[in-house]
């Protein structure tokens, strides 16, 4: 919305008698838009007035994801827009408020309070009707909130929600969408929520749903049997037959993007030694295009039986006097 001083000047508006109608509520929608101060909430997630509800929801999915403040880092535009589209799917996705909005314009909630309480009237207009009242862009508080002559629209205290997410290992790796259910004011609510690439324990993602609602949801990312995270970088352990660890030659190991990486052990590998591969880890939350390193851990595996022609094998190569144990 843009930012008005209205310290410096003073807009009068002079209006026909007309008792307040979707006429009147049209031309008050038309001059706040020349002001550059009421949003088009259809406009905002580029659809028109006949879209349906799939309509509606898709190009919000479509403009969350595009516009969601953790894939564009400091990007303070990206971050109003996100604010925006949010705003607008809150109204246009509950079919009440939107056609309330589609009524009165952008004072649908003032009107909405005054019709309880038998007091709406026109804001442009003192009261009543007189055919030649003024109106002042002071008065235009009423439909905001209010606002004074040596500040902008005063901000309303918002609210502040916290809950938390698990995903798993796979989830944090390629990203994924959850339901959050949830109540405000009296009204059971359901948003969707992107789970960007690359979270981890501890990461925070914050939600805008309304101009002072804030949810704050704190991510949990389940242990995985096959890897272990730390940081960005994952390890896994990969077991060799024992010959293998002694005489050398290649294996295969899995990465979490389901395709395996051939590895080439060099004669005499060691119980514990680390191989890294590089780009192999996880995605950086913040430029997910990038990765950590993957490291396997090398573990031989020893027979547990032996045939006795292995057994002769050993005891010629080890003769049993000969073993040292430090």
């Amino acid at each position: 919305m843009s930012k008005i001083r209205v310290s410096t000047i003073t807009i009068y508006i002079h209006l026909f008698a007309i008792d307040i109608s979707y006429v009147e509520t049209n031309l008050i929608t038309s001059f706040l838009k020349k002001m550059g101060i009421f949003m088009d909430y259809y406009k905002e997630l580029g659809i028109d007035r006949n879209s349906s509800q799939a309509d509606i929801k898709k190009a919000y999915r479509s403009l969350a994801r595009k516009f969601h403040p953790d894939l564009n880092p400091g990007n303070s535009n990206s971050e109003e827009k996100f604010k925006s589209i949010n705003e607008a799917y809150e109204v246009l996705s509950d079919q009440v408020s939107r056609n309330k909005y589609d009524k009165y314009g952008p004072n649908w909630k003032n009107v909405e309070q005054n019709h309880k309480y038998g007091n709406y009237r026109n804001p442009f207009t003192g009261s009543g009707h007189n055919n030649n009242s003024s109106f002042r862009i002071e008065d235009l508080g009423d439909l905001f909130g209010g606002f004074s002559s040596e500040s902008n629209f005063r901000k309303p205290n918002r609210r502040v929600m916290n809950t938390d997410f698990s995903v798993s290992l796979y989830q944090a790796y390629y990203g994924t969408t959850k339901n959050l259910s949830f109540e405000d004011r009296r009204r059971q609510r359901v948003i969707e929520v992107t789970i960007p690439r690359g979270v981890d324990n501890g990461s925070i993602i914050t939600l805008r749903p309304e101009t002072d609602l804030e949810i704050k949801i704190r991510i949990t990312v389940d242990k995985n049997p096959d890897f272990q995270r730390n940081g960005n970088d994952l390890f896994t352990d990969i077991s060799i037959p024992f010959a293998v660890a002694v005489l050398g030659g290649e294996i295969k190991v899995p990465t979490l993007n389901e395709t395996n990486v051939l590895l080439k052990i060099p004669e005499f590998c060691q119980n514990g030694q680390k191989f890294r591969l590089s780009g192999k880890g996880m995605p950086k939350l913040k430029t997910p295009e990038n990765h950590g390193d993957l490291y396997a851990i090398i573990r031989p595996i020893v027979p547990q039986e032996i045939t006795d022609e292995e057994r002769d094998f050993y005891e010629k190569v080890y003769p049993s006097e000969h073993v040292e144990i430090n």
